[in-house]
């Protein structure tokens, strides 16, 4: 984006440097080591402020943020099992003030950067203001969300609500990308190469879930219960790889 502004920062050696390596296939390694590293060893903030760092600088200096996309598909897994709210041993930072605050610092950045690019990007591709084909799947999912197990005894408001911020999210996440990336230049593996790379970090916080404890039994048995990976419990994972 600066770029576009400052044409003689992109012959600059430090911005090369950059570019180069956020748009390399390697960044999204990189933002899965972070994100796993966040999961297994509790470094939510610290890694929370460098995903911040990495949507600055795309934001700033690559020609299009097809290089957050792995940041997207990782954000959810960030979370460990010491630092979720929900944990029974209540030793999560963020139900502090403190952790809260970083949080909040951490997101107000990564909204401040990336909707600046958005607004960019809408202002200068007229050709993509328009809505996407995926606009009507999307509305289709939508309603599934909302009503799904409208009729059931369990089902309730907030299940409506959950729904209805799900499919927000997901959209969300659709037309950003629709609007930050050309993906005619994209070559048609790369979305399989991100999915291999998720995968692969899944498979990391599997086995950081032995790392947690609470697996094996004393008697020498297992307890499901606690493969709890700090995201979702343990048959989250299978929900997550499919």
């Amino acid at each position: 984006m600066l770029i576009k502004f400052f044409p003689s920062l992109g012959n600059n050696s430090i911005v090369k440097y950059i570019k180069r390596g956020l748009e390399s296939k390697y960044s999204a390694i990189l933002i899965a080591a972070l994100t796993l590293l966040s999961n297994l060893f509790s470094l939510e903030i610290p890694i929370m402020y460098a995903y911040a760092v990495i949507v600055a600088l795309a934001t700033l200096f690559c020609d299009d943020l097809l290089c957050l996309i792995p940041m997207a598909l990782c954000a959810y897994f960030l979370f460990s099992k010491v630092n979720n709210p929900l944990d029974p041993a209540h030793t999560s930072i963020f139900l502090g003030s403190e952790g809260l605050l970083h949080l909040a610092v951490a997101a107000v950045l990564v909204a401040i950067f990336t909707i600046t690019r958005w607004i960019f990007e809408f202002v200068t591709h007229k050709e993509r203001r328009k809505l996407p084909k995926l606009t009507w799947g999307f509305v289709a999912l939508g309603v599934t969300y909302v009503l799904g197990g409208i009729f059931s005894t369990y089902a309730s408001l907030e299940t409506s609500v959950f729904g209805l911020l799900q499919i927000l999210a997901l959209a969300f996440s659709y037309y950003y990308f629709y609007f930050t990336v050309d993906f005619k230049k994209v070559d048609k593996s790369h979305f399989a190469y991100l999915m291999s790379v998720v995968g692969f970090l899944l498979c990391g916080e599997v086995l950081g879930m032995l790392y947690y404890g609470g697996f094996f039994e004393a008697v020498g048995g297992f307890n499901r219960g606690g493969l709890y990976t700090g995201w979702g419990i343990y048959n989250n994972v299978a929900g997550a790889m499919i």
